[in-house]
């Protein structure tokens, strides 16, 4: 190897005998440029112009800080060069692929204006020359795929349509990390009704991006979605297969949590879609042999499970703690029921995290499964908007027995409230002898 190349010799030599300040930029130029010339190998970072014109300059540097310094080198360079005539080639093949490479990022640009003009065809012919140029781009491949297939569907094209499910395959195995891919890939097969492989890819999804929720939002909707296909086919033991794993997701994304390092500045948050949607899923398997129930789920619009930490917090999901000056309220989960008290003289209560969205004007029913041995505890559960007319219903002087019993109550919403503006409140009142046991909360639109 030294013999067919002694200018990697030279070069090694040569930054043994330069000054420390110039072998440090040396050594740390040339490192950046193998570094990126490595990753280059597994991701297309020199479909970018711009990345490849750094990758050369970098390559000049290590060139004229390392050799140029020393006249000793520069001679013997010119006495062991290697044949100019391959070096040429190499230097025209990598010019070619540069261009090439930048064509399609060029066309690819192009092809995103003309969507964000409503240009199909344009886009549609951008895209197809993205592709071409830079055939190891997925994304290029992707967005033709869309395209191809919003055609297709428009034009009733059959083989059109292959065509576009074959570049979806081809854009996701190009780029196999690449979640959103993956997620519109899986969109396309559930659309079909290809169930088995749209809910894998979803599955996927997961494993390749675990803490981005959505995905998990995703699997859980699919899970429900297709449970409910299965139930109408008559395939209850496929639905239940699809509920039950939908029940496993709040403890994967426990455990996901729990693996995070503390230093981190965010965990997976479970959202109030997150929630519904394994909720109702619960309900369903619950009540697998009534073969209309997912159409009254239908009217089911927020649930929380008060035995639902997946964040590791000690707090219910979609709830956080807000105390008084003097207030002290404590929290404990178990399986079953979460044991509220409030140790302080203060008042205290638990809060959703994000809003809700009820419809002006609308009628619902809410329902509140609650319990405690004391029947002295009064906790008060209140829906608040903060557009409009606040509160908009309150639950008091609740009844408790020492087990937890469904609480109900109907209500009519306002006319002046804002959809999507909508809180929960439960208040704790203070100095509370005995724990108040709270296990889920439901609205039903009626």
């Amino acid at each position: 190897m030294a013999k067919s190349f002694p200018i990697w010799k030279d070069l090694l030599r040569s930054v043994s005998d330069i000054d420390i300040s110039t072998k440090a930029l040396t050594w740390g130029t040339l490192s950046g440029a193998v570094a990126l010339l490595g990753h280059s190998g597994m991701d297309f970072n020199l479909s970018l112009g711009a990345v490849a014109l750094y990758l050369w300059q970098l390559l000049g540097l290590v060139k004229f800080s390392g050799i140029s310094a020393i006249p000793k080198v520069q001679e013997r360079q010119i006495k062991t060069a290697l044949p100019a005539l391959p070096l040429s080639g190499i230097a025209c093949v990598l010019i070619i692929l540069s261009f090439l490479l930048y064509q399609g990022y060029s066309y690819g640009q192009q092809g995103v204006k003309s969507i964000q003009q409503q240009d199909i065809a344009k886009a549609r012919e951008h895209f197809a020359k993205a592709a071409k140029y830079d055939p190891y781009t997925a994304s290029f491949k992707a967005d033709l795929a869309q395209i191809e297939y919003f055609i297709a569907r428009e034009t009733v094209d059959d083989e059109l349509l292959e065509k576009a499910e074959a570049m979806r395959v081809e854009a996701v195995k190009l780029d196999p990390y690449n979640d959103r891919l993956k997620t519109q890939l899986a969109a396309y097969y559930l659309e079909q009704g290809k169930l088995e492989e749209g809910i894998s890819y979803l599955e996927e999804t997961t494993k390749v991006n675990p803490f981005n929720i959505e995905n998990w939002q995703n699997l859980a909707d699919a899970y429900h979605k297709t449970a409910v296909v299965y139930i109408r086919q008559e395939q209850k033991d496929k639905a239940l297969e699809l509920l039950n794993k939908s029940q496993e997701i709040f403890d994967k994304i426990s455990e996901y949590n729990r693996k995070a390092p503390e230093s981190a500045r965010d965990k997976l948050e479970i959202t109030n879609e997150l929630m519904l949607y394994v909720y109702k899923s619960k309900l369903l398997a619950e009540n697998i042999d009534d073969d209309t129930y997912y159409r009254k789920l239908e009217s089911l619009l927020f649930a929380s499970d008060f035995t639902i930490d997946a964040d590791n917090d000690g707090v219910p999901d979609l709830w956080r703690v807000s105390n008084s000056k003097e207030g002290l309220l404590e929290v404990n989960i178990d399986k079953d029921v979460a044991q509220v008290v409030n140790k302080g003289e203060g008042k205290s209560y638990l809060i959703t995290k994000k809003d809700i969205a009820l419809e002006p004007g609308a009628e619902y029913t809410v329902n509140f499964v609650i319990g405690s041995s004391n029947p002295e505890n009064k906790p008060i559960l209140s829906i608040y908007s903060r557009k409009g007319k606040s509160p908009q219903h309150q639950l008091k002087d609740i009844a408790l027995s020492p087990e937890t019993t469904n609480i109900s109550s109907t209500f009519v919403t306002t006319e002046d409230i804002e959809d999507g503006t909508q809180w929960l409140r439960i208040d704790i009142p203070e100095n509370t002898k005995d724990p108040v046991l709270i296990e889920s909360v439901e609205i039903w639109l009626e």
